[in-house]
């Protein structure tokens, strides 16, 4: 951070929180002024209450801007723990998701899906693998052109 910016933040944390303290007394001094003149006549000091809330609500946004960084900091440093322990108790069920997802399938043309290290069809025992006559190249049984040599399947 700049120095410039050190120094604009040091103000607002200064300016925010003597605005909050300020606002909270105003608002303090005009109900208690309130309360004591009920029975006696019209309250003197009631007007502070109408500086005391905007000058409080303009101090606390000052302070909070003021400290968003320390906020952010210490909110981080609370949540990372939690989140690092549920991603752990939900990593076997992702492994499992991204494993379904990534394990390669053989397609039938009868439409049966097949793990990919067999050889014939489960479901009606079809072959499901041929080899290209010009690579030599193993492929799905239903392939129309080699995926390595780009040549035409019978």
């Amino acid at each position: 951070m700049s120095e410039k910016h050190l120094k604009t933040k040091k103000l607002l944390k200064i300016i925010g929180i003597s605005a909050l303290v300020a606002g909270i007394a105003c608002v303090i001094t005009g109900f208690v002024d309130f309360f004591s003149s009920i029975g006696e006549g019209m309250p003197k000091l009631f007007f502070l209450m109408f500086i005391g809330f905007p000058l409080t609500a303009a101090g606390a946004m000052m302070t909070i801007f003021a400290f968003r960084r320390e906020i952010q900091s210490y909110t981080m440093q609370e949540t990372a723990p939690v989140f690092n322990e549920a991603t752990k108790s939900m990593s076997p069920g992702f492994q499992t998701i991204a494993n379904a997802v990534s394990t390669p399938k053989k397609t039938c043309a009868c439409g049966a899906e097949n793990p990919a290290e067999n050889t014939f069809c489960a479901s009606c025992g079809a072959k499901l693998t041929k080899t290209c006559p010009s690579c030599g190249e193993q492929l799905n049984a239903n392939d129309a052109f080699c995926g390595k040599c780009g040549n035409k399947l019978d």
